[in-house]
């Protein structure tokens, strides 16, 4: 999976489980969801026998990537039925974006009711209608492009997500000021990957989506506040009563978005909590992931990261567990003995449902 050669190259990948091929429920599209501003495709995994009141995960996938290849790949559907919640895929498409990046940097699709934001709002909200979906259990994450994406419908709808993932994603309005990269001192590297469609090379050299080449990209290094800024301008009103709780999740050896991103979105969202940038703990009992946790007054924890020693821009899965096997070794899918998909259904209480 590429970044944008020209455009952005994000990939997406998750969990896949040995046990996928013998789900009871399939991914099927849903036609029915309205209004559309962003012209996305809807597909949902809803298991059979689902209980009234379920949670739903709405799982973002990343560049070149459709919504199927990342459904029971991730492992998302595995746990849907086993823990009996219902899942929601959208789908980007190529008129949208010819490498079927969500469209996280573009001003017209990363607020709140509008383009891209708002069509993935208004299958949310259908999911609600049509399968009775708890409000109060309403997850997002997704990977790359979907973990951009990931933060721009938890900084628009802080009021609707209890919860999110970000896996190697980047902050809420990093392509959103800073000089043209017209005027910048790395004009050789804007030269180098230049692309028409201006927006995404510009989302490219201010996030710090990286490449192997020369010269290397770095992302905007903002203050907290500045950070906390962008959000609680894109949440509005909405952003008053409560944030959601944030884990990231980054590889860093990752050639494709910057490891630093891991920080700058921890300090976003520590910053949107009102809480200090230092970690109240950290460490698992395994050296496989560093791991630290941001807690508010009440010591509950606000904002986790995870970083991954040695991984590059892959999701974290772990095929050789001997209790919970989970997923499969692949292109951007790196056995590190951690399966994230696990640890964030877990951070949500999905596992232990009433």
């Amino acid at each position: 999976m590429r970044l944008l050669a020209s455009l952005l190259t994000i990939a997406v990948m998750g969990l896949g489980s040995p046990s996928s091929r013998l789900l009871a429920a399939e991914t099927l599209r849903d036609t029915t969801f309205a209004p559309n501003p962003g012209n996305l495709v809807m597909f949902k995994y809803v298991p059979d026998g689902l209980p009234q009141g379920a949670p739903l995960v709405v799982a973002l996938h990343g560049c070149t990537q459709k919504a199927l290849d990342s459904d029971d790949e991730s492992g998302w559907t595995g746990l849907a039925e086993r823990f009996r919640f219902a899942l929601l895929f959208p789908e980007q498409q190529e008129v949208n974006n010819r490498d079927r990046c969500f469209n996280f940097f573009m001003a017209e699709h990363n607020r709140r009711g509008q383009g891209e934001a708002g069509s993935i709002m208004a299958m949310v909200e259908a999911m609600q209608i049509e399968h009775n979906i708890d409000p109060q259990r309403i997850f997002i994450t997704g990977l790359s492009a979907g973990g951009a994406m990931t933060a721009v419908m938890l900084a628009a709808y802080p009021d609707v997500f209890k919860g999110g993932a970000i896996l190697a994603g980047l902050p809420y309005g990093c392509a959103s000021t800073g000089e043209n990269p017209f005027l910048m001192v790395q004009r050789s590297w804007f030269l180098l990957w230049y692309n028409p469609i201006g927006e995404a090379v510009w989302a490219a050299y201010r996030c710090g989506i990286n490449r192997t080449s020369f010269p290397p990209l770095t992302p905007a290094d903002r203050r907290p506040e500045e950070w906390r800024d962008l959000v609680a301008e894109a949440g509005g009103p909405a952003a008053r009563a409560s944030w959601p709780r944030v884990s990231v999740w980054q590889g860093s050896n990752d050639s494709t978005v910057h490891p630093s991103n891991l920080g700058e979105l921890v300090e976003q969202w520590t910053a949107a909590h009102g809480i200090d940038q230092v970690p109240d703990a950290q460490g698992p009992a395994s050296g496989r992931y560093r791991h630290r946790e941001y807690k508010d007054a009440r010591g509950e924890t606000k904002v986790a990261s995870f970083e991954i020693p040695g991984m590059g821009h892959a999701v974290p899965v772990d095929p050789g567990s001997a209790s919970a096997p989970c997923g499969k070794t692949g292109k951007h899918f790196a056995d590190v003995g951690v399966c994230a998909a696990s640890h964030i259904a877990h951070s949500w209480g999905l596992d232990s449902q009433p």
